[in-house]
């Protein structure tokens, strides 16, 4: 037989070759009449010099059976396999077009042909999926755009089954195609793949699935949109490390004329977490589709939707959903707004509206534009943050700041609403040093402005000063200067210092300025001193720009305030607090002359963040809803024992009792269940006694808490409470295997510290010099020693210690560092034998359990689990069992009106 460069004019088998249309490294194609059926078909063949490779073939092979098992109008279709003369070749349909790579030719294509493309890409891949069919080498070159302008997908050559089918050979190939184009940094007849569009888990040579293909897509995606690739590099080592580790430019940069939810969908597609990104080809096409439809100038807004006269089943079904959606927001608005408080002073006015701005579950802060047109927020994703930018109406997101490494406090917009001010770390693991920077509002140089700031910025009514808190740290004396400064971060003047114990300045809030621009408030909370009786109280400051006079603004018990904004024009005040109801913050209405104070929300959320317009109609804020539940981990592996939605068991503690049950918390409630956890009963109800963290005795006799401030204890059976401190501020206690001793920290005096006492109360102590970090200590089996977080060179970074309980001398440091949860601990504990000291880890937002020797041999990994957060732990008493509980939070912006 002629080589395949040979075939113009000849007859192989029934089909009459014509003319070549192309070919590559993998395959030479010819169009052909079919001389039986009178059509015009294309043949391919393996190139001369690859003919005789048995890999190659059986490749060649591979793609016929895998794309003759699919029959889709957006693949290419197979109508046989042949041979003639030793040299096989795949009949298929003759397709009159060009590949899209030579349709982009380094320009991005018109937003409708791209979604049209993307549409059917999507469409041809979730068949090959459904069929479990993996293409495994999506790329432009693979992919047809006939004259119809409808895409067919090519080459299934390393076509890969994952269920139902067997159709390569076990040792098949794993990696796509080379190409030939220098500009991918390819090389011919090294079948090692097209390097540009491979997925991270490709490079990594990890076992491959459907969303691979997706992550390749993505990058199709990005070349429609912009012309270019979204990973490059000069070496094939650079372009890896760009797939593996670097974020794509946005490609609203490159090409400002693409929808801005384009981005959003590209971006989730190019995640380099598999199960971050989108799970099916299905989920990709419906979002392209939404995106379609939404770019079309008849479509009508979800905001103002109305059915005028017959409509699609399509489009019948968004109506309902948004109906449903609707319905649904309104609901929840109901039940928020008859749950207010019947105690309120403020009177009520219309039902609050909620609508959420980001579904992702990851949004840590959030702001609104002046004008009230975007939404500025951080999202947290595998450990990294970015900064994104949402158009409210157009529900389109663009992301501005690249994820990175870098911890942000919050975001703030300029007065104009031209740019973005953050708070972030530079390197998280230095400590607590939070910088200021600018940046424009839609991305690019982000301009420090001022260094070592520990909250966000209020400007002044004239906008030629910004107001901030600063912290110190002192061996003795801590506590919070405010501080002006101009624009530039030039004319530092601090206008007041107050130092705890006397009271300290929340950490986070922006100060807020009076329309006047002579004052502003703050947060505040005041530590509780000896003979207080309460514990740490929140209050609202008012400070004299000239002078730094202070005075009270609201008398309200808030517990602990963190946010204030004062709306524009009025002598209402927002404020973010959380009272002694419950452990969640809420957001209020106070009334800065009368102190008048009315709950706006009062759900199951957590709310953080407090940015409103000027007009004060739009309110932007995080809803957090933090869920867990009881797990026990055994040798035998580990297993849920306890469910529920919307339940928080084990938050803030668990412990083991003596006969092997478990107490834990649920909310402010007590309660116990067996290992089993088939059944759970309530030790103690929380309306009764708001019993914070608790620890238990080894014979089970006694239980020691914390409540109001004070240190308590009560029998196993929740009887018998008495209380054993009156410091009003006072926390976390832990007794000591023999019940004798109790350990706990205090913030009765000028810095957090470790304090001990009797079981009776009658003898109190400081324990150490050492500042601990967190509240939370453990005492080791044998009753001599005490582990906990310390304060580590005046900066936050910790370290765990271990002192002599006897004397509080300090015996070793380790260099593990603590992990706080969203409940503000960061629990430890001894294993039962004595020889080790348990801590939580969390690498990109999962967490697992890890064992510190105290013989200072390297920390061990105890669980290895793949997905949530450990809020808390405990051993059981024979060091057989561990339960933990495990839960995540999803967090989310939302936008609310009517809160006045």
């Amino acid at each position: 037989m002629a080589s395949p460069s040979q075939l113009v004019g000849q007859t192989i088998s029934h089909y009459r070759v014509i003319e070549r249309l192309g070919g590559g490294g993998m395959g030479v194609v010819y169009k052909a009449e079919d001389l039986k059926l009178g059509r015009f078909v294309a043949l391919k063949f393996l190139p001369d010099e690859v003919a005789s490779d048995p890999q190659a073939l059986s490749r060649f092979q591979r793609e016929a059976r895998a794309a003759s098992a699919l029959n889709h109008p957006n693949i290419c279709t197979i109508h046989e396999i042949g041979e003639s003369d030793g040299r096989t070749f795949i009949v298929m349909e003759f397709l009159d077009g060009m590949t899209l790579k030579h349709r982009i030719a380094g320009r991005p294509l018109e937003v409708e042909l791209l979604l049209d493309l993307g549409i059917e890409i999507a469409e041809g891949l979730d068949a090959a999926h459904s069929e479990g069919i993996v293409h495994r080498d999506i790329k432009p070159a693979n992919i047809f755009i006939t004259k119809r302008r409808h895409a067919k997908i090519l080459d299934f050559g390393l076509a890969k089954v994952t269920a139902g089918r067997k159709l390569e050979p076990a040792g098949g190939l794993s990696a796509p195609t080379m190409e030939s184009s220098a500009e991918h940094l390819t090389s011919p007849g090294i079948a090692v793949g097209t390097i540009a569009y491979m997925s991270p888990e490709q490079v990594r040579a990890k076992e491959l699935d459907a969303r691979t293909d997706l992550f390749s897509l993505g990058t199709v995606l990005y070349e429609m949109g912009t012309g270019t690739l979204p990973f490059r590099g000069d070496s094939s080592a650079e372009i890896f490390d760009a797939i593996l580790n670097r974020a794509p430019v946005p490609p609203l940069r490159l090409n400002p004329e693409l929808p801005l939810k384009l981005e959003d969908v590209v971006q989730k597609a190019l995640d380099k977490d598999r199960d971050l990104r989108y799970q099916s080809a299905a989920e990709l096409r419906s979002d392209l589709k939404r995106i379609l439809r939404d770019s079309n100038s008849t479509h009508v807004s979800q905001a103002d939707q109305r059915i005028t006269g017959p409509v699609s089943r399509q489009k019948l079904v968004t109506v309902l959903i948004a109906g449903f959606c609707v319905l649904a927001v309104t609901i929840v608005s109901i039940l928020i707004f008859r749950l207010w408080k019947s105690d309120s002073t403020l009177p009520r006015t219309h039902s609050l509206q909620v609508v959420q701005l980001t579904n992702s579950g990851a949004c840590k802060h959030a702001a609104i534009s002046p004008d009230g047109k975007y939404a500025a927020y951080v999202e947290e994703n595998a450990g990294k943050q970015g900064i994104w930018i949402r158009q409210i109406a157009a529900a389109s997101s663009v992301q501005i700041a690249p994820a990175s490494e870098d911890d942000y406090l919050g975001l703030t917009f300029s007065p104009d609403g031209t740019s973005i001010y953050l708070v972030r770390h530079d390197k998280p693991e230095e400590g607590a040093i939070w910088n200021l920077y600018q940046m424009p509002i839609f991305g690019g140089t982000q301009r420090r402005v001022l260094r070592d700031i520990d909250s966000l910025i209020g400007f002044s009514p004239d906008r030629s000063q910004i107001a901030f808190v600063r912290s110190f740290i002192g061996d003795k004396v801590s506590g919070d200067n405010l501080v002006l400064a101009n624009l530039d971060g030039t004319g530092e003047r601090t206008i007041t210092t107050m130092k705890w114990p006397k009271g300290a300045f929340a950490q986070g809030g922006a100060p807020a300025w009076f329309d006047d621009g002579h004052s502003i408030a703050v947060g505040s909370l005041k530590l509780g001193s000896a003979g207080d009786s309460g514990y740490v109280t929140g209050y609202i400051g008012s400070f004299n720009v000239s002078d730094g006079h202070g005075q009270t603004l609201s008398s309200y018990p808030w517990r602990l305030v963190s946010h204030v904004a004062l709306l524009p024009g009025s002598a209402q005040m927002l404020v973010r607090a959380r009272d002694n109801e419950t452990p969640l913050s809420k957001l209020w209405l106070l009334d800065s002359q009368g102190g008048g104070v009315r709950r706006i929300t009062n759900d199951l959320n957590d709310y953080d963040d407090l940015s409103f317009s000027p007009d004060s109609k739009q309110l932007v804020t995080v809803q957090k809803n933090l869920l867990s539940t009881l797990w026990l981990v055994s040798a035998a592996g580990s297993r849920p024992i306890t469910a529920g939605t919307g339940k928080r068991d084990g938050i803030p503690s668990v412990a083991w009792a003596a006969d092997g049950r478990i107490l834990y918390h649920s909310f402010n409630d007590v309660w116990m269940t067996s290992p089993a956890g088939l059944t759970s009963s309530q030790l103690i109800p929380g309306n009764a006694t708001k019993v914070g963290p608790m620890s238990v005795s080894r014979d089970g006799r006694v239980i020691v808490f914390s409540s109001g401030g004070q240190i308590w204890k009560m029998d196993a059976d929740g009887n018998n409470k008495k209380q054993l401190t009156n410091g009003g501020s006072d926390t976390d206690p832990q007794i000591s295997a023999d019940g004798k001793v109790i350990v706990y920290c205090s913030f009765r005096h000028s810095t957090p510290t470790l304090w001990k006492m009797t079981v009776d109360g009658t003898e109190s102590s400081a324990l150490t010099e050492l500042r601990p970090l967190t509240a939370y200590t453990s005492i080791s089996p044998d009753g001599r020693f005490a582990a906990f977080w310390s304060n580590y060179r005046g900066t936050y970074a910790g370290r765990l210690a271990v002192i002599q309980l006897q004397d509080g001398s300090q015996l070793k440091t380790f260099e593990a560092r603590p992990w706080v949860s969203p409940v503000f601990r960061a629990p430890l504990g001894w294993t039962p034998d004595g020889h080790a000291i348990t801590y939580v880890v969390t690498r990109n937002g999962v967490s697992n359990l890890w064992n510190q020797p105290v013989d200072g041999s390297s920390p061990k990994q105890l669980t290895k689990f793949t997905s949530d957060l450990i809020f808390d732990f405990a051993w059981s008493p024979d060091g057989k069992q561990l339960v933990l509980s495990r839960g995540n939070q999803t967090r989310d912006a939302v936008l609310i009106t009517n809160f006045q």
